[in-house]
C-alpha cells in the first residue's frame, strides 16, 4: 500500500503542488531576501537628506511636500525686497520725470544747441514719449520677476536658475552704481534705494544657492517626477 498512501504526495515525501508556497506577497521580500517577482520596481533614491518615500502608482501615497528651508524662505524674500525697492524707485522717477528731463537737459549740451539746420531739442515732448515707454517697461519687467519668483517659491529649479541670472545682472549694475556712489546726485533717495536693492540681491543669489536650497529644489524635482502621470 506503499503507492496508495503516497498518492496525495511525491515519492519524497514533498506535498503536491497546489500546497507548496506560492510567490511571496506584492511588495514583500522573497524567502530568501531579496523583493519578490510581483515587488514593485526601484525608481532611485531620493536625495540626500531626505528619507525615502513610497513609490506613486503602485498602491502607496504619492510622496508628501516638504517645508521650504529657511535658506528658501529668506532668498526668496531677499528677492522680493529687491523688487519692492525697484518698485518704489520707478514710482518716484515717473512723479518727478520733468526734474529728470531737466537734469538730462542740463548735463547734455547737444541737447541745448539750437543752431544750424537741426530742430531744438523739447524736453516736454521728450519727457511724454519716454516716459510712458518707461512705465511700461517698468511694469513688465516686476510682473515677469514675480512669475519667476513665484514659481521658484513652488519648487522649480529652472526659475531659481533665471532669478540667479537675474541676480548677477543687478550685482554688475549695483557695483557699478557704488563706484559712482561719490559723485553728486539730484535725487540722493534714489541712491539710496540702489545701494538697499543691490543688498538684497546679493543676500537672495548667495541664500539660494546654499546646500539646503541645492537639497530643497532636487527633492521638489524628485517628487515631481513621482507624482507625474504615467
Amino acid at each position: 500500500m506503499t503507492s496508495g498512501q503516497g498518492g496525495q504526495g511525491d515519492p519524497q515525501g514533498q506535498p503536491p503542488p497546489w500546497q507548496q508556497p506560492g510567490p511571496p506577497p506584492y511588495g514583500q521580500p522573497g524567502p530568501y531576501g531579496p523583493p519578490g517577482p510581483y515587488g514593485p520596481p526601484s525608481y532611485g533614491q531620493p536625495p540626500h537628506g531626505y528619507a525615502p518615500m513610497p513609490s506613486a502608482g503602485f498602491g502607496g501615497p504619492p510622496p508628501e511636500p516638504r517645508e521650504r528651508p529657511l535658506t528658501v524662505r529668506a532668498g526668496l524674500g531677499a528677492f522680493m525686497v529687491s523688487i519692492v525697492l525697484s518698485v518704489a524707485s520707478s514710482l518716484f522717477a515717473w512723479a518727478n520725470w520733468d526734474e529728470f528731463v531737466d537734469q538730462a537737459v542740463a548735463t547734455q549740451p547737444q541737447f541745448q544747441d539750437t543752431s544750424g539746420d537741426t530742430a531744438p531739442f523739447d524736453p516736454n515732448a521728450f519727457a511724454d514719449t519716454f516716459a510712458s515707454v518707461f512705465v511700461v517697461v517698468s511694469l513688465g519687467f516686476t510682473a515677469l520677476y514675480l512669475l519667476f519668483v513665484w514659481f521658484a517659491w513652488r519648487g522649480y529649479n529652472w526659475a531659481r536658475i533665471v532669478l540667479w541670472v537675474l541676480g548677477g545682472l543687478g550685482i554688475v549694475s549695483g557695483l557699478a552704481n557704488l563706484a559712482t556712489l561719490g559723485s553728486s546726485s539730484p535725487f540722493p533717495f534714489l541712491t539710496v534705494l540702489s545701494v538697499f536693492s543691490f543688498g538684497a540681491v546679493l543676500a537672495g543669489v548667495v541664500l539660494l544657492a546654499r546646500k539646503p536650497s541645492n537639497e530643497w529644489y532636487a527633492y521638489e524635482k524628485w517628487r515631481r517626477g513621482m507624482t507625474a502621470p504615467r
